[in-house]
Parts: C-alpha cells; sequence; structure tokens
C-alpha cells in the first residue's frame, strides 16, 4: 500500500510538472491572412491611410506577420488600447471587411482583442514607412 501511494506522488508531481512546462497554457500561433485581398492601412493619427487592392501588394504587405510564430498574451487588457503604430483593415475577395491588425511595435500586434508578442524575429516596419512614403 506505501508503495502504491509512492507511486501515486511521482505520477501526479510528473503531470503537474508537465503542465508548467507546457507554457502555463498560453497560446503560440501564426496567422492566415492569405485570404486577404485588400487592405487599407492606418497610421496612429488616422490622418494617413493608404488603400492597397492589388491583392499582390496586400500578401506583400501582411505576409511577415503570418510568417512570425506569436505568443497571445490574454492577461493584459486591450479594451482600452490606443497606443499602436499602423492599423490595417483587411477584407475579402468579395470586399467584407475582416478583422483588424494592430501594430503596437516591430514585435507586437493587437488582434482579435489580445495582444501577441513575436516568439522569434520581428517585424520589417520599413515596409510601412515606405508606402506611407510614396506620394
Amino acid at each position: 500500500m506505501k508503495i502504491m501511494f509512492k507511486y501515486s506522488e511521482w505520477v501526479l508531481t510528473i503531470i503537474v510538472l508537465l503542465f508548467a512546462l507546457a507554457g502555463c497554457g498560453k497560446e503560440e500561433k501564426q496567422f492566415d491572412f492569405d485570404n486577404v485581398a485588400a487592405v487599407k492601412i492606418y497610421t496612429a493619427q488616422e490622418e494617413e491611410v493608404k488603400q492597397i487592392l492589388s491583392q499582390k501588394q496586400t500578401q506583400q504587405l501582411i505576409r511577415q506577420i503570418g510568417e512570425i510564430v506569436w505568443q497571445e498574451q490574454k492577461d493584459e487588457d486591450t479594451s482600452e488600447y490606443e497606443e499602436w503604430v499602423y492599423r490595417i483593415q483587411c477584407f475579402s475577395p468579395k470586399g467584407e471587411k475582416k478583422q483588424n491588425i494592430y501594430i503596437c511595435s516591430d514585435s507586437r500586434i493587437l488582434y482579435k482583442d489580445y495582444f501577441w508578442d513575436a516568439e522569434e524575429g520581428s517585424l520589417d516596419m520599413t515596409i510601412y514607412e515606405k508606402l506611407f512614403q510614396q506620394d
């Protein structure tokens, strides 16, 4: 009986450690934006807007977001967050508005009401900067 109790303790300890090593339930994700056909990109002040209708150029602009592995930050409140740099309004091939992507920095986005931090790599912000430098 005593051996069975020690065995149960070890099994329970291993299970607890597995949950702890699994990242405490934080979700990691790569986003698929293949179905985005056009975008509007806004600057933080929303004084400037660029509309991109070409699907090729659209994919070039958002591909880098989809290539990064993001870790969800569920414990941070996003309800009144306004300190983003660029907002990307996505549109489907039928012209329907899709979810906004808020670029907060080269390693953080706000998407679907959660902050996501880059696990590895970062966004090339010059791609968006150059877009607004063009006439």
